[in-house]
Formats: C-alpha cells, structure tokens, sequence
C-alpha cells in the first residue's frame, strides 16, 4: 500500500534527522564542509560527513508535505482498511 509506505518513510526519515542532528549538537550546524575541513583540528572527533546536516534536516521536512500530507495519507489507510 504506497500511502502507508509513503507516511511511514517520511516519518522515519524526520526522526533519523532529529536523532542525528540532536546527537551532533553544535557540530550539525556547520555548513560549509570545505571550510570546517580547513579550519578543523587535527583532533577533531568527527569526520566530515558528520558535520553540516542542518540543511539536510529542514529538506525532511518536507517530507511530509510532499505527496500528499501526513494526514491525507492516513485518511486514505483509514478509508481502505474500513471500507464496507
């Protein structure tokens, strides 16, 4: 069923960005990979792909909305699993 497949993903995806940007604090804000690499300590505990991924959260956003909305979906489900 693509409506529960569609609601499911897209929610799954926002709480993977919230859990990753939550778990990064600060460093999630970096944006720009090239400067942080640049100006980024020898030491630094994160690689790069770890850093910047506040753009990348607000686009999953979206998620839901792109589609059909999160409760237009759930209508759909709702009207299949209780058709008479």
């Amino acid at each position: 069923m693509p409506s529960l497949l569609k609601l499911r993903g897209s929610e799954i995806t926002q709480r993977a960005g919230e859990l990753l940007v939550e778990a990064l604090g600060p460093h999630a804000l970096r944006y720009d990979i090239a400067q942080a690499r640049s100006t980024a300590r020898n030491d630094d505990p994160l690689p790069s792909y770890a850093t910047g991924r506040v753009p990348e959260f607000l686009a999953q956003r979206s998620f839901t909305i792109a589609g059909g909305t999160s409760e237009v979906q759930r209508n759909i489900i709702a009207k299949v699993l209780f058709q008479d």
